[in-house]
């Protein structure tokens, strides 16, 4: 059964400021750590870009005319929330790559052909809301996937969201769908404030588990082993996953202290879990994690680990 990862047909495209820790060369890491010979049984796909209308399901039209707007030399890159999160004349096409490839991997799974892949496109989707960029975020990507899943082949599907950051735009975007499930680990007090401990959703189908500042990989254990059982309950045909690996001792954002091993264990357990029910496989999709040397490690690691994990 095949596995993947996905690239942008440019590495380089969407700028962000010099500086910024969202930056292309994130994916050049993870290019880098995956051309370790034992990686070679992963394919290498292309990202096909969706359209634009696909993003319809879960944004506005507002929103996307406006992420849409030409560019002109006077204003080659401009800041959506007058903070950190940046659009450039190329940066929507990135965006719709990285939906274009989760839809083309569900396809494929969907066929029996695929049973993991790994999106490795930027920028990251999931703190996008409805109507606003966010985060570095400009489109809900799993949000967008779980729905187009559950909508075209009629799965039930659970995303799950271990980036250090609380996955709001997903969160949000998710809160009233029904048949898709919803957990996520993040640091407590992080930006961007939205999370707390309990569940919620019109279904009760949103988990959320703050983990305390300088916690490490018992407490994070702890954590996914309870709401993986609660997604076996589920029950779900598709798993899809928000990795981000910012979580990580090492990355410059986290005050967590995670570890380079917690990556495979996780892949194995959500890969253990997925065995259970999701006969379409499960897809994981970029999302934070800055520092390359973590990405660089981390990203093969876990890409063998699910591999390994994973039946047909």
């Amino acid at each position: 059964m095949a596995h993947c990862i996905y690239y942008p047909e440019l590495l380089h495209a969407h700028r962000t400021p010099n500086g910024h820790p969202e930056f292309w060369t994130r994916l050049k890491a993870i290019q880098e750590g995956l051309d370790w010979d034992d990686c070679a049984f992963i394919e290498k796909r292309t990202a096909p870009v969706a359209e634009l209308d696909l993003a319809r399901t879960l944004h506005t039209d507002a929103y996307l005319e406006m992420l849409a707007l030409p560019f002109d030399d006077e204003e080659p890159i401009r800041s959506l929330d007058g903070m950190d999160t940046w659009l450039d004349h190329d940066s929507l096409k990135a965006a719709l790559a990285g939906l274009g490839a989760s839809l083309d991997a569900i396809k494929d799974m969907a066929a029996g052909d695929l049973k993991h892949a790994f999106v490795a496109t930027r920028p990251p989707g999931h703190h996008a809301l409805s109507d606003a960029a966010m985060g570095f975020c400009l489109l809900g990507s799993a949000a967008l996937a779980a729905v187009h899943a559950r909508d075209t082949y009629g799965y039930r599907v659970a995303v799950l969201d271990f980036d250090l950051h609380h996955g709001n735009g997903t969160e949000a975007l998710l809160l009233d769908q029904h048949d898709v499930f919803f957990a996520s680990t993040q640091e407590k007090n992080q930006w961007p404030m939205t999370s707390a401990t309990g569940t919620t959703g019109k279904f009760g189908h949103l988990h959320n588990i703050d983990l305390n500042r300088r916690t490490g990989t018992r407490e994070m254990e702890a954590a996914w082993i309870d709401l993986l059982d609660r997604m076996r309950a589920f029950e779900p045909d598709l798993v899809i996953v928000s990795a981000g690996f910012d979580a990580h001792q090492h990355d410059p954002l986290s005050g967590l202290r995670w570890q380079t091993h917690s990556y495979p264990w996780l892949a194995a357990r959500i890969g253990e879990a997925a065995n259970v029910s999701a006969r379409g496989g499960v897809l994981s999709i970029l999302e934070g994690g800055y520092e390359q040397s973590v990405l660089r490690k981390c990203v093969p690691l876990y890409m063998k680990a699910m591999a390994a994990t994973l039946t047909a």
